[in-house]
């Protein structure tokens, strides 16, 4: 009889751990456990390797008959006219019916479009086509959902089955099961859509958004953590790893936040979950809710954040969270806990490099694996998430250009950014293709000094007065008697410059022609085809510089290409009385503004301010005809964010009234075009070695400047 039971119970056991096994669900890929020694360092890459994500969970993602928008096999050569784009890359939006009620967060989507030097408003040249039919919420319990949405979208005139169409999408499904289903046919369109799944994600059309809430800025985000409290170190934070957020005790909803309070100690693991949701969330209580709630109401979420070094990431209704930007503003490593999630702008951007992607599965050994991550890679990943917060995650406007970006290097593949590019600072938005493909011609890199050297610079000299005037011809002969000075180009303004008039110099000298009009932005440009190097030293015909001047300056030019590095310096600083910014001409120790007549700076901020200067500010700057020098300074700051250089303390001079004034009014004006103050103040002034030591001459490079 004893061997029967033992036999009968053998039996049992086998059921059991087969029910068991046919209750986890069936997925494309294996999971393999991952186990670590206490003795061995395990690197970032090893644990990426372990990162297993699954393709379909049967219990959450169900058969979406009724929308055949993730059709498996639409991809830009099926779904997609080419032959639209082929006078370049343009975005039309459709004129808003008078009926549709549009979501203030839809309608700062469809203004950063129009807002972007992508918009057309002739749909016949238009790439893309975006309805301003508000698709941005897709569940019928929200007050933002749209109803009869099928037959306003295919009532679009140039709908075509949605072929180039553009489809914006934060929120799909509806309780209690929450599918990705957005209610309706959106044919060929191109969907960017929060809380992708590898299921229904098309690789290499589709794009995958961050989920972002509804209050998210409009144009310029806060800045990071980092920047805004300066929170860089220590290096390990008080918080191992941190989460506060919903768990769900009815309807569908991660089961991950339900077991969180297994790795809680509320000392450097502090993970905790509240039932406060819905309206009637009391009638589904379980037995942990009290004591979860009472926790729950301890603990500050920003502070949490900031003072975590790892921020969980784990799952809710949908496979999105907002956790994840939030971790990413908060310089906290997020650590993704959503499988089969795609995350954000997947397609340019190396996700390993500033978050961690653990299954599900693994919940109970992730506090295991985040004691044991390599130290020295902690700080790298968190200033890499502060990078693509700051690129790509911190408005409305940068999510939406960084799609168009995505989209238009798919139909542009010859003027595409590297993911070197995309991944290091300053990003894919403000390293433009179109000027050169080379990562070595941008400031931004690290670029040899030997190259910039052999380089030499270019002078680009303006002629503000009489042509051939004296000042002219003393200042091209001075500039000429450097080695490093390799062309010289004067903007004659209007003026006519005969070449017999120019002193005889080894240095070629081009005249350029084009004219800068008061009132007419588009002729405050730069020749940039007759630039040959990337050095550039803007000057005036009036200034007196000399020689050794111009080579000491672009000596130290050549270690800070990303900066403005010149002689005359300004300041700036907050009038609390007037409620404005005040700029000051006075001579000081704290500077922010150098000006850029004389300075060295680089050639690609040249293309910048002829192709990425917002339109206003270039308006602003052409009215006043004298706001360009502060407009390089706020165009330079806002992509560097550095304080530019000052050289040593000459050519400060007294300034008009009436000029100050001028900058004054811009000052306050470019701060409110760009959305911030972005000039930076410094109190470094650089001088030559030994200059003004008592020593002998002949033991300094730069012997004249003192006696200049």
């Amino acid at each position: 009889m004893r061997f029967w039971k033992r036999i009968v119970l053998v039996l049992l056991a086998l059921v059991a751990v087969c029910l068991l096994l046919n209750a986890i669900p069936i997925h494309d890929k294996l999971v393999v456990g991952y186990t670590t020694n206490n003795k061995e360092t395990r690197t970032l890459a090893d644990y990426h390797e372990a990162e297993i994500t699954y393709h379909r969970h049967p219990r959450s993602v169900v058969a979406m008959a009724s929308d055949s928008s993730n059709n498996r096999q639409c991809d830009m050569g099926s779904c997609f006219d080419y032959s639209r784009c082929e006078d370049g890359f343009k975005v039309y939006v459709y004129p808003q019916v008078e009926e549709a009620n549009l979501s203030p967060i839809y309608q700062q989507v469809l203004r950063a479009i129009r807002n972007s030097k992508y918009y057309t408003a002739i749909p016949e040249e238009a790439c893309i086509l975006v309805p301003s039919l508000d698709t941005l919420d897709r569940d019928k319990l929200s007050k933002d959902f749209v109803k009869d949405l099928p037959q306003k979208v295919a009532q679009l005139d140039h709908w075509n089955h949605g072929t180039n169409h553009l489809i914006f999408n934060l929120y799909s499904g509806t309780w209690p099961d929450y599918v990705e289903n957005i209610d309706f046919d959106t044919g060929h369109a191109i969907l960017a859509k929060a809380s992708l799944s590898t299921s229904s994600y098309r690789p290499g059309f589709d794009v995958s958004l961050p989920l972002f809430p509804r209050s998210h800025p409009d144009r310029i985000g806060q800045p990071g953590a980092i920047e805004m409290y300066k929170h860089t170190f220590p290096l390990k934070r008080p918080y191992l790893t941190a989460f506060k957020g919903k768990r769900y005790t009815f309807g569908k909803g991660g089961e991950v936040r339900n077991s969180l309070y297994h790795l809680n100690n509320n000392r450097d693991v502090v993970l905790l979950t509240t039932c406060r949701h819905g309206n009637d969330w009391t009638k589904h209580q379980d037995n942990r809710c009290k004591g979860d709630n009472e926790l729950y109401d301890k603990y500050d979420y920003k502070q949490l954040l900031i003072n975590s070094s790892y921020c969980l990431v784990p799952r809710g209704r949908r496979l999105g969270s907002f956790r994840f930007i939030e971790a990413l503003q908060s310089s906290c490593i997020p650590v993704s806990m959503s499988n089969g999630y795609v995350l954000p702008f997947s397609e340019v951007i190396d996700w390993s490099k500033a978050s961690i992607n653990v299954d599900e599965r693994q919940l109970l050994q992730v506090v295991h694996m985040l004691r044991n991550l390599p130290e020295d890679q902690l700080l790298l990943m968190r200033l890499q998430t502060q990078f693509l917060w700051d690129a790509y995650f911190s408005s409305v406007e940068s999510i939406v250009l960084t799609t168009l970006e995505i989209i238009r290097q798919r139909i542009q593949p010859h003027l595409s950014n590297s993911l070197t590019a995309w991944n290091t600072y300053p990003g894919g938005l403000l390293t433009r293709p179109e000027f050169s493909t080379s990562l070595a011609d941008f400031p931004f890199f690290s670029n040899p000094i030997e190259r910039l050297s052999n380089q030499g610079f270019t002078a680009v000299i303006e002629i503000t007065g009489p042509p051939a005037s004296t000042s002219l011809v003393k200042l091209i002969k001075t500039l000429s008697q450097t080695t490093r000075l390799k062309k010289i180009v004067l903007l004659s303004n209007g003026h006519h410059i005969e070449a017999v008039q120019l002193p005889n110099v080894h240095t070629p000298i081009v005249i350029e022609g084009r004219s800068r009009i008061i009132g007419s932005p588009s002729s405050y440009s730069w020749p940039l085809a007759q630039l040959i190097t990337d050095g550039i030293l803007s000057l005036s015909d009036d200034m007196i510089l000399h020689s050794e001047e111009a080579e000491f300056g672009f000596d130290v030019w050549q270690h800070h290409p990303d900066r403005v590095v010149g002689f005359v310096s300004h300041t700036h600083h907050w009038d609390t009385y007037n409620g404005r910014w005040y700029y000051s001409t006075t001579v000081d120790n704290q500077y922010s503004v150098i000006l850029t007549k004389p300075a060295f700076f680089h050639k690609y901020y040249m293309y910048m301010f002829d192709n990425m200067m917002p339109r206003s500010a270039k308006e602003m700057i052409a009215q006043t005809g004298h706001c360009e020098e502060l407009g390089m300074n706020f165009l330079i700051s806002s992509v560097t964010k550095k304080a530019p250089l000052k050289l040593i303390n000459k050519h400060q001079k007294p300034v008009a009234s009436g000029l100050v004034n001028q900058w004054q009014a811009c000052i306050n004006a470019f701060t409110s075009i760009f959305g911030i103050m972005p000039l930076r103040h410094s109190m470094l002034r650089v001088d030559p070695s030994l200059f003004k030591d008592n020593v002998s001459i002949l033991r300094k490079q730069y012997r004249k400047l003192e006696i200049l």
